[in-house]
């Protein structure tokens, strides 16, 4: 089994911080409910952007948090292998700000 890790990009911005203090909040009293997904996005400012979305399920339904970007100089190689239908797992924790943490595994 192959591994991955990174640092999810851009947590800062855009409300990104109030989902994740969110979501790390509701990990801990609903495990099982969120799934994470890498997303290629079209973005002009980089043709290669995979975004990090958090899926939470909640009142019936998985509704998406999109929580940042995978670092651009990793971007081509986890596009590379998103067809590999690949297990993500996301770790989220604060120091000074929220972050999260990525890992993929994949054959």
């Amino acid at each position: 089994m192959r591994r991955i890790e990174f640092r999810v990009r851009g947590v800062t911005f855009e409300g990104r911080q109030k989902i994740l203090a969110y979501v790390a909040g509701f990990v801990a009293q609903n495990p099982g409910y969120v799934r994470s997904h890498l997303v290629p996005e079209h973005n002009p400012h980089d043709p290669n952007a995979v975004a990090v979305v958090l899926y939470i399920y909640h009142d019936g339904a998985w509704r998406p948090y999109q929580i940042g970007y995978a670092p651009r100089e990793r971007a081509t190689e986890i596009r590379g292998i998103l067809h590999c239908n690949p297990r993500i797992d996301c770790e989220i924790g604060c120091s000074d700000v929220y972050y999260a943490n990525i890992v993929i595994q994949y054959a």
